[in-house]
């Protein structure tokens, strides 16, 4: 399963569907990059110590920024970033972001292909 996240969106729609006690495999290729106004990232985001009194405005407190998040039906949230398993602990759609405060989506670029694999 494939989902293409866009930096700029609030919320990333994959319409795939994550179901509980399955295993999944979540990785985002070498090479792929995003950007948050004029710093380039990958998927496991980025800090800058001029940006930590800031962090907790941040979608996601505990990841950097532009890390990319995921959740299942808005329900339960966990860090994906470069790459991730998750053994999924409830049912329902895969819904991912790029980790930014809330009001500053506009000046992020680019978006980034997820590879999403069922582990059996």
């Amino acid at each position: 399963m494939r989902a293409w996240i866009d930096s700029k969106l609030l919320w990333n729609n994959t319409g795939i569907k994550i179901y509980a006690g399955s295993t999944y495999i979540f990785c985002v290729s070498e090479g792929q990059y995003w950007q948050d106004w004029w710093v380039k990232t990958d998927a496991n985001g980025f800090d800058m110590w001029y940006m930590t009194p800031f962090k907790k405005l941040l979608r996601y407190p505990n990841a950097k920024w532009l890390t990319l998040i995921g959740t299942i039906d808005h329900c339960y949230t966990f860090v994906i970033g470069k790459n991730t398993i998750l053994r999924a602990p409830i049912s329902g759609e895969l819904i991912c972001y790029a980790n930014d405060a809330a009001k500053f989506y506009k000046n992020n670029k680019g978006s980034i292909e997820l590879l999403i694999t069922e582990y059996v």
